[in-house]
């Protein structure tokens, strides 16, 4: 098994069970019937889980669970941290957060402004991105692009 710059194996283990990669994406979606404090655990653990083994769609799942405060928010942060240079086409999102939170108050910048601040940071230092694994299919224009003399047939089925 290849380990990735972060020490995490590449991909997950191949023993014993284990979710597919759409239950652990769908689970970020999901929240618990219980209060607030604590109803934001399953999403957490799913979103380490496709940070630790660089999932691509964690990116943006992780960006969709920041906010000014919260033990939350400030998991995602660090769940960003770990996709270095693949997570560098969020920047202008984070600049823009860091931008409207040093005018907030109580405390300045936000309780997460800190760990905002240092996941901007882990990303602009980076030189190198993991390896994406992408867990659901992916269908878009650039990969139906085919060079200039190459035309090929694609059928597209399901």
């Amino acid at each position: 098994m290849k380990a990735a710059s972060s020490g995490h194996p590449a991909s997950p283990p191949t023993t014993g069970m284990r979710p597919s990669p759409r239950a652990v994406t769908e689970e970020v979606t999901l929240e618990g019937p219980c209060d607030r404090m604590f109803t934001m655990a399953g999403p957490y653990m799913a979103l380490s889980v496709l940070s630790k083994y660089h999932i691509a769609e964690g990116i943006d799942l992780s960006m969709g669970k920041t906010c000014f405060w919260g033990w939350d928010a400030a998991a995602a942060f660090d769940f960003l941290k770990p996709y270095d240079e693949a997570a560098r086409r969020k920047l202008p999102d984070l600049h823009a957060q860091n931008l409207a939170w040093m005018s907030a108050t109580d405390p300045v910048g936000g309780e997460n402004a800190a760990n905002l601040s240092a996941c901007i940071a882990e990303i602009e230092a980076a030189t190198s991105a993991p390896d994406l694994v992408y867990a659901l299919p992916l269908a878009n224009p650039q990969i139906l692009v085919t060079p200039a003399s190459t035309s090929r047939m694609i059928v597209l089925t399901g």
